[in-house]
């Protein structure tokens, strides 16, 4: 029994000298993810008005009354959003709040004593 715990112990060490420690990116992702979401925003938001303006020029042969209209209404558009975003208004309800409560917790003594208890 004892040769099985010493080669499981061995495997264990080996194993956890391999794997590097975790890098914190966290916060990179989290700065890539805002980033790609107000650009998206601002493309699909500002070319969608701008389709709109120009089909509804095509379609009424006014030249470029309504694309210069909606593109207007697309740019003020990506600028609320994005101000709504960056505050943090509009997320899920109760959203904002959990990532507060997340970002304060610490551990507790009590689970390390758990799992101490139990082995």
């Amino acid at each position: 029994m004892t040769d099985l715990k010493d080669l499981q112990e061995k495997i264990k060490a080996a194993q956890d000298s391999k794997i590097p420690p975790p890098e914190n990116t966290s916060k990179v992702s989290e700065g890539l993810n805002t980033g790609m979401r107000i650009l998206t925003e601002l493309i699909g938001t500002i070319g969608i008005s701008g389709l709109i303006g120009y089909l509804l020029d095509r379609w009424l042969d006014t030249a470029p009354i309504f694309i210069m209209i909606f593109l207007l209404l697309g740019i003020i558009t990506v600028f609320y959003n994005m101000t709504k975003f960056l505050r943090g208004y509009g997320q899920n309800i109760g959203y904002t709040d959990l990532q507060n409560e997340t970002k304060n917790v610490t551990p507790s003594a009590d689970k390390t004593d758990n799992n101490i208890n139990e082995q």
